[in-house]
Formats: C-alpha cells, structure tokens, sequence
C-alpha cells in the first residue's frame, strides 16, 4: 500500500469577469476546480494521514486570496476561501500532527501566469512592482514547497506564504 506524506493541492482555474458579469457557470467552474477540488483529493488521503506523524497538507492559493483586484471577483474569492481553508483545516488537524499552509504566489511564469499577462506593458508593470526585478517562476515556487514539506518548518502551520518578490511588503 503507497502511503501519502504530504499532499499539494495545486488545480487552478481563472475566467476574468467583474463580480457583476460573471456567469453562474463560471463561477461554479472555478468553486469546483479550486475548492471542491482541495475537498475530493484531501478528504480521503487525510484519513489516512491521521495514523501517521509528521504529514503535511500544502494548498497552492494566489495573493489575490488576499488583495483581490477588480475583473476577477470569483477568481480571488475561491482562492481566499482556500487561505481560510487552510488555517481551518490546521487546526482540525493538529491533534494528528498534520500540518497544513498555503502558499500564495503572485504572478508566475506559467502557461496560465503568460496567458494572463498578454501585454507586454502589464508584465513590465508586474516586474517594476516587484522588488526582485523579475517575475516568479516555477522553481521560487517548489524552493517553498520543498521547505514545508521538511521538518525544517515543523514549526509552521496554519499559514499563508507569500511568494510574490516583495510586491507586498507589511
């Protein structure tokens, strides 16, 4: 039998609608991608992970889970319900020793980050706002997966990373 010792939870989808246009079938679209997506992949994996120690529960959001922009009101919405998802999730789990943080990139260049960002002025835009003077990319991405998924943050749950190059800085 394989066993699972951490879970990324990583489907996205984005149709781009202010909350006034949004067809109700988009906004069912990306509520099941997004959320219902997190529900049907952990839901049967984290039984098992409650005999076991030390697993860990990634949930792959957006910083728009935090600061929604206009034109993608449903978009961010499900993205901040899995931010609350998984500070929820944390605590239900922590008598297991399951821990469970999110990860809320900016813009990454992606397939879906480059269809986005079509216009070469908003990607000169998104690289001004950040500090690091580029995009993110990929590899930033899993540099933090990787480090919740080791002991080295066993001290980590609950949370909301930010990997967006400095765009926000508190």
């Amino acid at each position: 039998m394989c066993t699972i010792d951490v879970l990324i939870n990583n489907a996205g989808i984005l149709k781009i609608h202010s909350f006034i246009e949004t067809p109700e079938e988009d906004l069912d679209l990306m509520f099941n991608v997004i959320l219902r997506g997190i529900y049907f992949v952990t839901h049967p994996i984290v039984r098992s992970m409650m005999d076991r120690n030390q697993e860990v529960i990634i949930n792959m959001t957006s910083k728009g889970g935090k600061e929604g922009v206009p034109g993608r009101s449903a978009y961010f919405a499900s993205k901040g319900a899995v931010i609350e998802w998984t500070r929820v999730m944390a605590m239900e789990f922590e008598s297991y020793n399951i821990r469970v943080n999110c990860l809320c990139p900016g813009i990454i260049e992606t397939e879906m980050g480059r269809k986005n960002l079509n216009d070469p002025i908003e990607i000169e835009s998104c690289v001004k706002k950040s500090r690091i003077g580029r995009l993110g990319t990929p590899e930033d991405v899993a540099k933090v997966v990787y480090f919740l998924s080791t002991e080295d943050a066993d001290y980590m749950t609950g949370q909301s990373v930010n990997i967006i190059g400095g765009m926000i800085i508190h």
